[in-house]
């Protein structure tokens, strides 16, 4: 037949190769966890952030129709400022409606108030969401296996945004 020889593996080099094998799909496997960990919580704190200007910008509605109707002009010219301010100015925008509507706290009654007071209260449910989605994507942005491969390089950093608490009590 030929001079074709099988040689034997010994059974000590066979489980290097396995044992090796074994570590490189497993370091593979939380290699890929971890990035789908990185995308997840960037992508929620992305929709946390959208689901705050919604918030945002049903308690601006709410502000300006209550101005509107008790003719306050503080909360209508506070809420217009919110609706129509930039990304960048936005929180203080939110801070000067705050402001003008605990004034209106103390002006109206508090069934006046019922829908503002409701949008406050959404809004402060969605800031404490947001919040904790971005400290959560800061803190795994900080991993030194997610720094070492770059894992973030897609994302752009997520920012918090700080507000008063805009719950209303009277």
């Amino acid at each position: 037949m030929g001079n074709n020889k099988i040689i034997p593996l010994r059974s000590g080099v066979m489980w290097v190769v396995v044992s090796v094998v074994t570590v490189v799909v497993a370091v593979a496997t939380y290699v890929t966890w971890v990035a789908t960990r990185v995308d997840r919580l960037h992508a929620r704190a992305l929709a946390a952030r959208t689901a705050l200007y919604a918030q945002s910008e049903r308690r601006a509605n709410a502000a300006a129709q209550l101005g509107e109707r008790e003719n306050f002009t503080e909360a209508l010219t506070a809420a217009l400022a919110v609706r129509d301010a930039d990304p960048d100015e936005r929180a203080e925008a939110e801070n000067r409606l705050t402001r003008a509507l605990r004034l209106a706290v103390d002006k109206f009654p508090a069934e006046t108030l019922a829908e503002v007071a409701e949008a406050s209260r959404r809004l402060a449910l969605a800031r404490q969401l947001h919040s904790d989605l971005v400290r959560d994507a800061l803190a795994v942005r900080q991993r030194p296996l997610v720094r070492m491969l770059g894992l973030t390089r897609r994302h752009p950093a997520p920012e918090f945004f700080d507000i008063d608490d805009p719950t209303l009590e009277p």
